[in-house]
């Protein structure tokens, strides 16, 4: 039980963080001409105490092929002139570092002990 806890709190941080990539994509944001790419991202388990906040990588096999190019991570990205990135993957991992993380697996483990 404990373990199964200990996954829907890993879980609930996979896709509060895949909210918080997917944000700067709304409408008025960046890549809203086509969606794809925000339609792409998302945050899974991937096996126990194992999560996953990709760009198509878990649901479709493979990542969309410019999403390192938007990140600013791809080679492409040159220093100048150039694109360089909306670094949204890094932005969100970044808060989620910096964030406590008891209240994604506060609740999930006193269930399990109860």
């Amino acid at each position: 039980r404990l373990l199964d806890a200990m996954n829907q709190g890993i879980l609930r941080m996979a896709l509060v963080t895949e909210g918080r990539v997917k944000k700067p994509m709304r409408k008025g944001g960046h890549g809203v001409i086509t969606g794809h790419l925000r339609r792409s991202v998302s945050g899974e388990l991937v096996g126990d105490l194992k999560a996953q906040v990709d760009a198509g990588s878990a649901r479709q096999g493979a990542n969309v092929v410019y999403a390192s190019w938007v990140e600013g991570t791809s080679t492409r990205n040159r220093p100048s002139p150039g694109f360089p990135g909306h670094h949204m993957f890094r932005d969100a991992f970044k808060r989620l570092e910096a964030e406590e993380k008891d209240k994604y697996f506060a609740a999930p483990i006193k269930k399990a002990l109860d």
